[in-house]
C-alpha cells in the first residue's frame, strides 16, 4: 500500500469497527503494481518498512560527511536496524538487506570482501522471497543460513578494517592528508568531491587494492586540484563512490 493511499484512508481506518467495509490498494505483484481489496472488520496497518527507511536515508544524509569517513560503521549501524527490525518481515529484511550489501561494496573494498558470502546468499535466495507481496502473519525473524553469514560478514569486516587501518597508519606517516571521497551526482557519474577548501593545486591521490600480492594496497594518482577545485583523470577501475581522496603533504627538509 502506498503512503498516499494511507494518508487517503486515515480517517476511514480510524472509524472502522467490527462489520465496517472499506477498500483499500494492496501490492499485488513483485514489481509493486497494486490492487483494490475489500477489507471487513477493524484492521491496523504497519508504518514498516517506510518508517525505517525514512530513519535510514535521513541519518545517512544528517551525517553525510562522517560517514563518508567511516563509510563501513555508517552503512554496518544500517544493516544492524534492518536485522533487528521488529515489524519487519523477514522477506522485506532480506530485500533492505540486499541493497545495503550493494550499496556498502560499491564504497568500501573492505565491505565487498567481508560480506562476498551474504550476498551470494542473499542472491541465492532470491526466488524464496519472489511472493514478498502475498498477505501472511509477519515473522521478523531471518533464515538461520542468512543470520549465520551476517554474523560472520561482521567478524570479517572487523579483521580486514584492522589490516586496513595498519596501512593506513603507515600512509599517514608519509605525509598522506585526507581531503574528501569520490561521490557520485545527481547523473550518476562519479566526481571528486574536498570537504576542505585549503588543498593546494597538484595531484590527488586514492588508495586502491592490489591484485597481487593479495590483501595489499597500493597509492595511485586519480586526479588534479586547481583553484580549490578537483577533477579526476585516473584510471576507470580506481573510480569507485566512497574511495577516499589524499593530497601529499611535501616533506620538509633541512638545508644548510
Amino acid at each position: 500500500m502506498s503512503w498516499d493511499a494511507r494518508v487517503e484512508n486515515d480517517e476511514d481506518l480510524k472509524k472502522q469497527a467490527t462489520k465496517s467495509r472499506v477498500v483499500l490498494p494492496v501490492v499485488s505483484d513483485n514489481l509493486g503494481a497494486s490492487t483494490n481489496i475489500i477489507f471487513t472488520g477493524k484492521i491496523t496497518l504497519s508504518d514498516e518498512p517506510r518508517s525505517l527507511i525514512r530513519k535510514t536515508a535521513r541519518r545517512l544524509e544528517t551525517n553525510r560527511a562522517s560517514i563518508l569517513a567511516d563509510w563501513e560503521g555508517g552503512l554496518t549501524l544500517a544493516m544492524q536496524d534492518v536485522v533487528g527490525g521488529q515489524n519487519l518481515d523477514s522477506q522485506i529484511k532480506e530485500i533492505l538487506l540486499t541493497r545495503l550489501v550493494k550499496a556498502s561494496r560499491e564504497g568500501s573494498s573492505v565491505m565487498r570482501d567481508a560480506f562476498t558470502d551474504l550476498e551470494e546468499k542473499l542472491n541465492d535466495r532470491t526466488e524464496k522471497r519472489a511472493l514478498w507481496y502475498s498477505p501472511s502473519e509477519i515473522n521478523a525473524t531471518l533464515e538461520n543460513e542468512v543470520t549465520v553469514s551476517i554474523r560472520e560478514g561482521m567478524k570479517n569486516l572487523v579483521i580486514l578494517k584492522g589490516k586496513t587501518n595498519e596501512t593506513l597508519n603507515q600512509l599517514a606517516a608519509n605525509k598522506l592528508v585526507w581531503v574528501g571521497a569520490m561521490l557520485r551526482d545527481s547523473n550518476g557519474k562519479i566526481e571528486a568531491w574536498l570537504y576542505r577548501d585549503d588543498v593546494p593545486d597538484g595531484e590527488i591521490v586514492s588508495i586502491v587494492p592490489s591484485v597481487q600480492p593479495a590483501n595489499s594496497l597500493h597509492v595511485v594518482i586519480v586526479g588534479r586540484v586547481k583553484r580549490k577545485q578537483a577533477s579526476l583523470s585516473g584510471a576507470a577501475e580506481t573510480a569507485l563512490a566512497g574511495r577516499p581522496l589524499y593530497w601529499i603533504r611535501p616533506v620538509k627538509t633541512n638545508s644548510n
